[in-house]
């Protein structure tokens, strides 16, 4: 299911009636039919009604209707206690919805988009769940886009009570709706060269995964597992694969590397770093936000530090740029600039290779200034391949699993990685 009726409150009874002794009940008379039938009111009764005189019992009839169904729906939307009641002029027939304390009536297609989505799914499912979705399983597709963050709390209410009797799937970018109450639960699709996988090993998502998840995660920072009392936010999965096999490295070899209660968490890209920082600096936790030496990394730097760790003076949290950080100061500078020009481009080249040899090229000639990954891409887009950082991050993370010391890096890795790790160590301290 990708979308969802929206209820239609207001119709002319008769009419709806002849459509389905016709056949051709359209979608606003299938709704509103399953309105009456869920507070207790028959269709062809309620015609019938309507040419009645007796109006006053009618109306008895439909207000006890309204609240049948307002007391099965009781407090499943927390912003507001609210109480649907019926209404009817002739054939004409209205559902209006209350909110207390507030006083007067709204019709339910004059209620905001989000009720109305609330309040149309969660009777959609009341009703079918005897019917067409019983003994399913359910699939829904970005439920609660139209809800704000409480109502998305609200929704994920739903759904548990949704999934006593039936299994059910949700896909969402949205961090509320993310449950971390049951972390057990939550799987990551990924895109791979071979098609789409589920996986329950975070660490390995792709960036817009990684990034929806950490946000929930600094949401609810205090009750998740996942997230430490110390954490170092990083730009994205590639900063995050070839930081973290580098400090194991170092572990290795008897030098220090990330402090051990250090964790690392992906973004993607300085602005989403900067983005999910302020969530853990709202939790109250400490932070340091490592950011590339280039214009991005400095606009997130400078956003994060102007207009968010001033406001939390009492937590100390930090703003790095990793070229000075690692003493390449004066320089734009990114994680892949930590070896030399020589490596990255064989580890380029390899991840590369079917590209290249389509393309009829056999090298990568880099020219100018700038990070290599920029250089790189430039080289390659000028034969007309389409460079990717993943996979060449990947062949770089496994070769440095396979050293045994720091002494298997190249120097210049070796001395900017010590200068690193050494600036994260004293962000943290500070």
């Amino acid at each position: 299911m990708d979308d969802y009726r929206s209820f239609t409150g207001t119709a002319r009874l008769e009419e709806v009636k002849s459509r389905k002794d016709q056949g051709r009940s359209s979608e606003e008379d299938k709704t509103l039919m399953m309105i009456l039938e869920l507070s207790g009111l028959n269709l062809e009764q309620e015609v019938q009604k309507a040419a009645q005189a007796d109006r006053e019992q009618r109306q008895y009839d439909l207000e006890d209707a309204g609240k049948t169904l307002s007391r099965e729906i009781a407090n499943r939307w927390k912003q507001k206690k609210y109480e649907v009641q019926f209404r009817a002029d002739g054939t004409q027939f209205f559902t209006m919805v209350e909110d207390n304390p507030d006083v007067g009536l709204i019709r339910l297609e004059e209620r905001s988009k989000g009720f109305q989505w609330f309040f149309s799914f969660d009777l959609l499912f009341m009703h079918e769940s005897k019917g067409n979705f019983r003994d399913c399983v359910i699939l829904l597709d970005e439920p609660g886009l139209h809800l704000h963050p409480e109502g998305q709390r609200d929704l994920l209410a739903r759904l548990e009570a949704y999934a006593k009797d039936n299994t059910l799937v949700y896909t969402t970018h949205l961090p509320f709706m993310i449950d971390l109450r049951h972390p057990d639960r939550i799987k990551v699709i990924s895109e791979t060269p071979k098609g789409a996988t589920v996986s329950d090993n975070l660490t390995e998502s792709q960036p817009e995964a990684k990034f929806t998840l950490q946000a929930a995660l600094g949401i609810s920072g205090q009750t998740s597992y996942l997230v430490a009392a110390r954490n170092l936010v990083v730009e994205g999965v590639d900063d995050y694969w070839i930081l973290s096999e580098l400090s194991n490295l170092f572990s290795r070899s008897g030098k220090q590397g990330l402090p051990d209660d250090v964790l690392v968490t992906a973004a993607g890209g300085a602005s989403e770093a900067g983005y999910i920082a302020t969530f853990m600096i709202g939790q109250q936790l400490d932070v340091v936000v490592l950011l590339d030496s280039d214009p991005a990394g400095d606009a997130a730097r400078d956003n994060l530090v102007k207009k968010w760790l001033t406001r939390y003076k009492a937590k100390e949290s930090q703003a790095l740029s990793l070229g000075p950080a690692a003493g390449a100061a004066g320089k734009e500078f990114a994680i892949e600039d930590l070896f030399p020009d020589a490596f990255y481009v064989a580890k380029a080249k390899e991840a590369h290779a079917k590209q290249m040899v389509a393309a009829g090229v056999t090298d990568i000639v880099v020219t100018g200034a700038g990070q290599i990954c920029k250089r790189v891409e430039r080289a390659l887009s000028g034969n007309q391949i389409i460079y990717s950082k993943g996979p060449v991050a990947k062949l770089i993370r496994k070769e440095l699993a396979k050293m045994k010391t720091i002494d298997d890096l190249p120097a210049e890795t070796r001395q900017f990685a010590e200068k690193l790790f050494d600036a994260i160590a004293k962000a943290f301290a500070r």
